[in-house]
């Protein structure tokens, strides 16, 4: 350990009597007090290259293809919901021209007559369409893993 070197008394109103100064060499600091983890990262950046222009030219083209891609997936699923949601309407409307027909609505002498099993098999498929939406949609607002 380096010897303190004390300095003269002070005259302040500070209280302070005297200063105390260290007088360490950076040479004789051990290495071992950096943590392992800020050592790599010390030596990863002593090491490192600048980057060029070109290699900054082609890291941002990159990113923009990568982004242009994410984007067409984004469009491609949005554009497979409003198809479900296309199919899922028209199936319910079935189902309400269907319970109009039957409450004896003005509209329901157009609409064809549904036996229970293939009324049955129209809300089974509702069902398992508005499931598989919100599944969907679950997967979708989660966060995103890379």
């Amino acid at each position: 350990m380096a010897e303190p070197i004390i300095t003269e008394p002070l005259k302040s109103p500070s209280g302070m009597s005297f200063d105390l100064t260290f007088d360490i060499e950076e040479e004789n600091r051990s290495k071992s007090n950096v943590p392992k983890r800020l050592s790599q990262l010390m030596m990863e950046k002593e090491n490192k290259t600048p980057v060029s222009p070109e290699e900054l030219d082609e890291k941002l083209k990159k990113a923009e293809e990568r982004r242009k891609e994410q984007e067409k997936a984004r469009l491609e699923r949005i554009h497979a919901r409003e198809e479900e949601c296309r199919k899922i309407t028209e199936k319910f409307g079935t189902l309400l021209a269907q319970d109009g027909k039957l409450e004896g609505e003005e509209d329901g002498e157009n609409v064809k007559a549904m036996s229970i099993k293939q009324a049955a098999t129209v809300i089974h498929n509702v069902t398992q369409g508005l499931n598989k939406m919100g599944a969907n949609l679950k997967h979708d607002t989660s966060a995103p893993s890379e």
